[in-house]
């Protein structure tokens, strides 16, 4: 028989065969605890699923959480935690490129995948924890099936040392959570209440809610673009005497290619209705309500009809980040260079694996676009991202 390694008091398999709900063994270590180092990869749990003791075990010189930006992880979830004063850290770090054989899709881009969490207990003796488990209700209401072992240590015992010391340098790597910063974490995440806006400018001055437009247009990127978004979005139509931007929430009702055989024939055309020719790249200018001169279907290649509804309260307005870079190249340090190092084939789908780190938040701006800044940019796409705020 093999003796357990030094200072190792209990080996235990969790969950049990049939009882794959860990929550209330947590909530029991949790209680029987004075602190708790965790490093774990996604988070979307509110903090009273596992009751009051785990912020008091994550406040103090030892304890903490780290985990990973990369969603599904819930921040509101996690500043929750840190305002009752967890020590709460992000994993800012992304991974681009190739890892494994080339055309290999849908991996994750986070870095951080180790479950490990150690338990300081209240009698003087530690728990550590190391498995699949991630602090999801798929995970510990036992949806999904997870293993984990836990480990009962005597403080002095080698194991204990050597968790102690991973977690920390997990810790080093990672971020402390600012509850300012809230708004720059989900902007790393993709989650900055950015929507979906088609532009327009009108020189009528008039008010369109509850009014049919169509759109056609000459670039075929247009097109794909439309076809990416849901039938909701927002129309901004700028008005080109004031430069005052006006906002209706709308739907897409129809949407299509115009064949160029189709445009021959003039198979396709719409009766009367405000209408938008966008040429190019450019700030389409709406036109008065009439048929669509024959002319433009014959040069258009797709088109859109958007019904207009709610006119938003006139203080509304449309913010958009200076850069839309999120991540920067981390390739220069030393540890990164030295994680990927592996063969390269250069073949087609075979992308040099980068590792990148967030962006600093300072970095990140946004700002109000007039409406001849919008009408400058030489590739202004119909379909834009832009963070639309309520009056």
């Amino acid at each position: 028989m093999t003796c357990p390694p030094r200072g190792v008091l209990d080996i235990e398999l969790l969950p049990p065969f049939r009882a794959r709900d860990v929550v209330h063994r947590l909530e029991a270590l949790l209680l029987a605890s004075d602190s708790l180092r965790d490093s774990i990869a996604y988070w979307t749990i509110e903090q009273d699923l596992l009751g009051p003791d785990l912020a008091r075990c994550l406040t103090g010189p030892q304890g903490f959480i780290c985990v990973d930006i990369h969603r599904p992880t819930h921040i509101d979830f996690l500043a929750d935690l840190r305002s009752r004063g967890a020590a709460v850290y992000l994993h800012l770090f992304d991974l681009a490129g190739n890892t494994e054989a080339p055309g290999i899709k849908g991996l994750p881009p986070f870095l951080l995948h180790s479950k490990v969490m150690l338990f300081d207990l209240k009698d003087g003796r530690s728990v550590l924890w190391v498995g699949s488990h991630n602090a999801t209700q798929r995970a510990l209401l036992g949806i999904n099936i997870e293993t984990s072992l836990l480990v009962t240590l005597e403080r002095s015992a080698p194991l204990y040392s050597d968790a102690a010391h991973y977690l920390e340098s997990i810790r080093s790597s990672c971020d402390l959570v600012e509850l300012h910063l809230v708004d720059y974490y989900k902007w790393l995440q993709g989650l900055d209440g950015a929507a979906n806006v088609i532009e327009l400018e009108d020189d009528s001055g008039a008010t369109l809610e509850k009014t049919r437009i169509t759109i056609l247009g000459d670039q075929l990127r247009d097109y794909t673009s439309l076809k990416q978004v849901d039938a909701s979005l927002f129309v901004a139509i700028t008005d080109s005497v004031t430069a005052k931007e006006r906002f209706y929430q709308s739907t897409i009702s129809e949407t299509g290619k115009l064949e160029s055989s189709a445009r021959s024939r003039g198979a396709t055309t719409f009766g009367e209705r405000r209408w938008a020719f966008r040429s190019g790249m450019s700030l389409p200018l709406l036109q008065p309500t009439s048929a669509i001169p024959a002319k433009f279907y014959g040069r258009s290649k797709y088109f859109v009809t958007i019904a207009l509804g709610e006119l938003l309260p006139e203080d509304t307005i449309a913010k958009e980040p200076t850069g839309s870079n999120r991540w920067r190249d981390y390739e220069d340090e030393e540890e990164a260079t030295e994680r990927l190092k592996q063969p390269f084939t250069g073949k087609k789908g075979d992308r040099r694996p980068r590792i990148r780190k967030a962006v600093p938040p300072d970095a990140v701006k946004y700002d109000v676009l007039e409406l001849e800044d919008r009408k400058r940019m030489k590739n202004h796409e119909l379909v834009r991202r832009r963070v639309i705020q309520r009056g």
